[in-house]
């Protein structure tokens, strides 16, 4: 970027040096465009899958240029479309999980809250607040994502809790009509879903 403002400033000096400064400012140009092209591909295939540490390391690599303001406000749209759908999805499988705790489900849940968490961490956090410096821009996430993004983690711990806790006074209930043997498996199982939360 620093040298594409030195060899910009030189090309003023091409009436005297047969435009080899103009060719040397375009074929920079060219180079930092294409540099950018395959950070923002790159971005947003992190988005796609997810990865927010890694979307919130690609962001600090992003130059500041004009020509990227487009691109940087079609990259907090996708961000903020993604983080909120990653809440409702996570919410919608907490909901449909069975009062049974199917560890697939639940493993599944746990997978999407632990992206959520680096989402909280990685965009909404500290990157979040270096991006809004930069960019002099309101951070990546729209305030509706940044909301589903605070209080959707606290809304599925609530539901898959309260599941837990009707799994639990189901193992209650078979103790009280003296079915041991079906008692101590569902207190296996539900040993096995808590090492699952626990991680």
């Amino acid at each position: 970027r620093g040298k594409l403002d030195i060899v910009k400033a030189l090309s003023q000096l091409d009436a005297f040096v047969d435009n080899k400064y103009y060719d040397l400012y375009r074929h920079y140009q060219t180079t930092v465009s294409n540099e950018f092209r395959k950070v923002y591909k790159q971005i947003m295939d992190f988005i796609e899958i997810h990865d927010y540490a890694s979307v919130g390391t690609e962001l600090l690599q992003i130059d500041d240029n004009p020509i990227n303001e487009r691109a940087l406000s079609q990259i907090k749209h996708m961000l903020s479309a993604s983080v909120t759908e990653l809440v409702e999805k996570t919410k919608t499988k907490a909901i449909m999980l069975g009062n049974n705790l199917e560890i697939g489900a639940v493993q599944s849940i746990v997978d999407n809250l632990n992206k959520i968490e680096s989402a909280k961490k990685h965009i909404s956090g500290y990157f979040d607040k270096h991006i809004q410096e930069k960019f002099k821009t309101e951070g990546y996430l729209d305030e509706v994502a940044r909301n589903r993004l605070d209080n959707g983690f606290k809304e599925v711990e609530t539901i898959v809790s309260k599941k837990i806790l009707r799994y639990l006074e189901s193992i209650e209930a078979l103790i009280s009509v003296n079915d041991f043997y079906e008692a101590e498996e569902k207190r296996e199982y539900i040993n096995q879903i808590r090492h699952l939360l626990g991680n």
